[in-house]
């Protein structure tokens, strides 16, 4: 069974893998840089107050999220932004992401705030995203040489 939870200390060094891989995974064609600079940015996330959550399954992390809200310095109204939401290859076919977003989802809904992402459309993540939540597409992000 999946369950979520509040990021823990304890789950440091997982989160900073599992942001490694995603960002191996969505940047293939880009070079990584060195690990270290993944644990300074998710300590930027925790000395920020960002909401990281971590899904597992029997104890094991197996996914994470992070989301914020996002004043967009007085431009518009404030959002619920979730940044990211990663579950790794294995158990993409569970209801992780759903989970994640979900949560997510509910959490700007009791803020009172439009909650704002992104999902992968290589694995059909922003179709999930847009019939379960009710969400529409505003970008669509290229790159390329």
């Amino acid at each position: 069974m999946i369950e979520l939870s509040k990021f823990q200390l304890s789950d440091y060094e997982q989160v900073v893998n599992m942001y490694y891989e995603f960002t191996k995974e969505v940047y293939p064609n880009r070079k990584i840089g060195e690990r270290y600079f993944f644990y300074k940015v998710v300590q930027k996330w925790i000395n920020d107050g960002a909401d990281i959550v971590i899904a597992t399954e029997g104890m094991i992390p197996i996914g994470f999220s992070v989301c914020y809200k996002d004043e967009f310095g007085g431009l518009t109204e404030p959002i619920y932004q979730c940044d990211i939401a990663y579950v790794k290859p294995h158990k993409r076919k569970s209801r992780a992401a759903y989970l994640l977003y979900n949560n997510a989802y509910e959490y700007a809904k009791q803020l009172g705030l439009k909650v704002s992402t992104s999902g992968r459309t290589s694995n059909k993540v922003d179709k999930m995203m847009m019939k379960h939540f009710n969400l529409t597409q505003t970008f669509t992000t290229l790159e390329g040489v």
